[in-house]
């Protein structure tokens, strides 16, 4: 523990505090408005792009997309702005005031207000676009009306005309000043935080409007916000209040006002570490540096995400951290809320509602009066594995709409461009992969079958990590942008990291395009190669889109027709043959095909003696007929033995002339 006393400026204090009252530091922690942040990340994680139904993508980007992208990237704009001036202590008003203008730009409201609650009643305190002073200072009884409806904490409420809606307790003096104001629809939302109800956020229209979901998401998240502020600013009231009085009494109180100004130390530090970096590794270092011990960080399924020594530095985070006695404690850890010391190392999960997002790991049992401080340092573990979940899923949701454009041909919008650049087509060229994952007869039958698509998909992103790629879901299938050079490793990498997780997978690959309009018709042949796979019964296996010619065309109709005749039943009794006798004529036919039917080069390529090449052409024409090498026939023949080669029976592809 020596270490541990020496490890900052502030662990003297850290220790220190061991015989301060607890429980006054753990309110503290819960009611710090930072605590918001994890509940709102949460929130806006939930939310997706709309299901694209197998078979089916856009040819070109929604524009009810892109502008979904914009508004979502404003509100989280919005909320950073908002936390930051939060944890700022800037002047609540000026928050506040900031607050309802930046509700009425993200919803196109004609106004917004906040309203605060007294014991009995609410009254608008804060508004922006509202003209009369008679609403603008409306004070009315909990439960009437939109307002004092929403104030009551019970529900979001919303009208889309509320003089005419029989539906909301109406009082004739407030319907007068409505009515003055013109005002027709009204949407308000309970500002609640730790089952404290402060009041609601409303916005209201002059004219009958019908409330979005969207919509109604969007003030629920800055009503949120604006309770973390009420809650926040209240909350250094009492913290300045506490310190005024303890400095009036110094010499008796001087521990307990370092260990409030240690609180505030640590939320400084640790909220530098991921709004600076939005690192795991920096905020692994930071935490170490507070407490004064070598830790771990685990993402939710045990795998280590940072790790800092003995001797302050990051350690590998691919070394296991096994045993089940850890997995044992972090399951106690979990359950409870709460960090758990045992076998010598003291366990922190972090926790997003109802779910475990990583868990923190310090190599050293923490005596019990710290623990609550490690929950604390916890708490930011969670905020930050949550705001770099959102950065992911906004990439992921930008490589999707970039490659709905490309692929469907249309112009790429400003905002995809830089996602676009890293490619650099035009110089390294890039060549499209589809991955098609298959279910096995157990995923196909059971209702609880893991997400295969996911798990191709999972793959597909893994193997590109290391280089510049696109990404996403596209249709049935994954699909992504990959330079030419990385190409046929990504492919063979997501082939092995299928088999590892026991998926059947098949990839399509396309040609080289060093122009964006050559993506589409890449894309078909990578679309292409997964159906001649399909339609052949294969999996596990690649193949190139531009290698298919017309037998690709052909096995394509196959897979949409299986009930069609297979260009491989012209070749079966030949197939059949080789298997019963262990032969090689389907291979000699194959390569005499692709020889332009010269005996010589066929002798060659099979390294054999001419005369056993005749010899065995005459085998063929006994199993296959003697008018086999008939120009009609012998077309069908070879587009047969090509769709064959493509299935693996041929072996290396023989030499062109």
């Amino acid at each position: 523990m020596c270490s541990f006393i020496a490890g900052s400026l502030i662990v003297g204090p850290f220790l220190a505090g061991v015989a301060v009252d607890a429980s006054w530091a753990r309110g503290y922690a819960a009611a710090h408005p930072l605590t918001m942040c994890a509940d709102t990340i949460l929130t806006m994680d939930r939310w997706r792009f709309p299901h694209v139904p197998p078979g089916g993508a856009s040819a070109a980007a929604d524009p009810a997309d892109v502008a979904d992208l914009r508004r979502r990237a404003a509100l989280l704009e919005v909320t950073t702005d908002i936390a930051s001036q939060t944890t700022a202590r800037r002047d609540l008003g000026e928050v506040l005031a900031a607050i309802v203008r930046r509700t009425r730009e993200l919803t196109g409201a004609d106004m917004a207000y906040i309203a605060l609650n007294t014991q009995e009643e609410t009254f608008i305190r804060y508004s922006d676009g509202v003209r009369t002073e008679a609403y603008r200072t409306i004070r009315m009884p909990l439960g009437s009306g939109v307002l004092g409806k929403a104030a009551t904490g019970r529900a979001t409420v919303l009208t889309s005309d509320y003089l005419l809606d029989g539906t909301i307790s109406h009082l004739h003096d407030i319907d007068e000043i409505v009515r003055e104001e013109g005002v027709r629809a009204i949407l308000g939302v309970p500002m609640t935080l730790h089952g404290v109800v402060h009041g609601a956020l409303l916005v209201a229209d002059r004219s009958p409007r019908r409330y979005t979901a969207e919509m109604v998401d969007t003030v629920s998240i800055l009503a949120r916000h604006t309770s973390a502020a009420l809650a926040g600013a209240r909350r250094l009231e009492e913290v300045t209040a506490a310190l005024a009085r303890l400095h009036e009494d110094r010499d008796a109180d001087l521990e307990r006002i370092l260990d409030l100004q240690e609180v505030l130390e640590i939320d400084a530090r640790l909220l530098e570490s991921i709004t600076a970096h939005a690192e795991v590794s920096a905020y692994a270092q930071a935490a170490s540096e507070l407490i004064g011990l070598p830790l771990s960080v685990l993402d939710a399924q045990g795998a280590v995400l940072a790790r800092v020594g003995a001797d302050g530095r990051g350690a590998s985070a691919t070394t296991p951290l096994p045993d089940h006695r850890l997995e044992r404690t972090i399951r106690r850890a979990r359950a409870t809320g709460m960090p758990v010391a045992e076998d010598g190392r003291t366990v922190a999960c972090a926790l997003g509602g109802e779910e475990h997002l990583g868990t923190l790991v310090i190599h050293d049992a923490l005596p019990a009066p710290l623990l609550p401080r490690l929950q604390r340092v916890t708490v930011f573990l969670g905020i930050l594995l949550l705001l770099l979940r959102v950065r992911t899923d906004d990439q992921h949701r930008r490589e999707r709409a970039l490659l709905d454009v490309v692929i469907g041909g249309g112009p790429v919008p400003a905002e995809l461009r830089p996602a676009l650049a890293i490619l650099d087509v035009p110089g390294t060229g890039v060549r499209v992969l589809a991955v098609e994952a298959h279910p096995g007869p157990a995923e196909a039958t059971s209702a609880a079958a893991p997400d295969i698509g996911g798990l191709a998909l999972a793959a597909l992103r893994s193997a590109t990590e290391p280089h510049r790629a696109v990404v996403a879901p596209h249709g049935a299938h994954a699909c992504a942008l990959v330079q030419d050079a990385a190409a046929e490793t990504v492919a063979q990498e997501v082939l092995a990291q299928a088999a590892e997780r026991d998926v059947d997978v098949t990839i399509g690959i396309s040609g080289v395009c060093t122009d964006l309009a050559a993506v589409p018709s890449a894309h078909r042949d990578a679309d292409r190669a997964l159906a001649s796979l399909a339609a052949l019964g294969l999996r596990g296996r690649a193949a190139h889109g531009e290698d298919l010619g017309a037998v690709g065309l052909l096995l394509e109709a196959l897979r949409a027709d299986p009930h069609a005749p297979s260009p491989l039943d012209a070749l079966a009794p030949l197939v059949d043959h080789d298997a019963a006798r262990s032969g090689e004529l389907t291979r000699t036919a194959w390569v005499f095909a692709e020889s332009g039917q010269n005996v010589g080069r066929t002798a060659e390529q099979l390294f054999l003696h001419p005369n056993t090449v005749r010899q065995r052409l005459e085998r063929i024409g006994r199993v296959l007929g003697p008018d086999w090498r008939d120009p009609a026939r012998f077309l069908d023949l070879h587009l047969a033995l090509r769709a064959w080669a493509i299935g693996g029976g041929a072996g290396p592809a023989p030499r062109r002339p």
